[in-house]
C-alpha cells in the first residue's frame, strides 16, 4: 500500500511495500516482468513525503527487485507513476488523510521519471492514459473507475509487449532445474522463458 515507509494507522495488517514485496516475487518466480505502481497512498498527510521522497520510495522497490534472484532471465521492471488524485469530498471517510496530495501529485511524474532513468528501467506516466474522475461526478478522488482501469490496463500492456518484443520465446529450453519452480507450466520438458539472444 505504501513504498517503503509504515503507515501508523494501518497496524491491522501489513502495507510497507519493502516488506512485502520480497515473499510476493519469490512466490511468485520466476519473474518475466515487474511493474510496480506505488506511491498514492504516500500522499497522506500524516506521512509528510515529498513526490521526491515518494518516487525514490518507489524506486528503491524496483532497485531491491532487481536483485533478487527472482528472475527467469533478464530483469524487466516497469515503473508506474500513479494516477493524479484529486481532493476527496467531505463524505468519504479518508478524507482528511489526503489533505494535500492532490496539490503535491502531479510533480511526482517528473521524479519517477528521473528515478526509472537512473536505475536503467522502463517508465510510464499513468497520467497519459487515464485521469481519476472528478469526485463531484462519483467517485472518491482517490480509486480508480472501472474505465480507469480498463485505459491504464491496455497502456501497461503495451508497454509491458514493447519492453518483450523480440525477446520471448516459448518453446526455448529452461535450464534451471524444473523444481526449481513447482508452479511454472512444462510440456514434453520445455517451458516457456525470456531468450538470452
Amino acid at each position: 500500500r505504501t513504498t517503503i515507509v509504515d503507515d501508523p494507522f494501518m497496524a491491522e495488517y501489513e502495507v510497507n511495500g519493502r516488506r512485502t514485496l520480497p515473499p510476493i516475487l519469490h512466490s511468485h518466480k520466476p519473474i518475466d516482468v515487474l511493474v510496480i505502481m506505488l506511491g498514492t497512498n504516500d500522499l497522506k498527510k500524516h506521512l509528510n513525503l515529498s513526490p521526491q521522497l515518494i518516487a525514490r520510495g518507489a524506486a528503491t522497490l524496483a532497485s531491491d527487485a532487481l536483485r533478487m534472484d527472482v528472475w527467469r532471465s533478464t530483469p524487466r521492471v516497469l515503473l508506474v507513476c500513479p494516477l493524479n488524485i484529486r481532493q476527496p469530498p467531505p463524505s468519504c471517510r479518508f478524507a482528511y488523510s489526503f489533505d494535500g496530495g492532490a496539490a503535491k501529485a502531479p510533480a511526482c511524474a517528473k521524479h519517477y521519471r528521473a528515478e526509472a532513468d537512473a536505475l536503467g528501467v522502463a517508465f510510464l506516466d499513468a497520467n497519459e492514459a487515464t485521469q481519476i474522475p472528478d469526485p463531484r461526478h462519483g467517485g472518491d478522488g482517490i480509486h480508480l473507475s472501472a474505465q480507469n482501469c480498463a485505459d491504464l490496463g491496455g497502456a501497461v500492456a503495451a508497454k509491458v509487449q514493447e519492453m518483450l518484443t523480440g525477446s520471448f520465446d516459448e518453446t526455448a529450453h529452461d535450464t534451471r532445474p524444473i523444481a526449481e519452480y513447482s508452479s511454472l507450466p512444462v510440456a514434453d520438458g520445455k517451458s516457456p522463458r525470456i531468450s538470452q539472444k
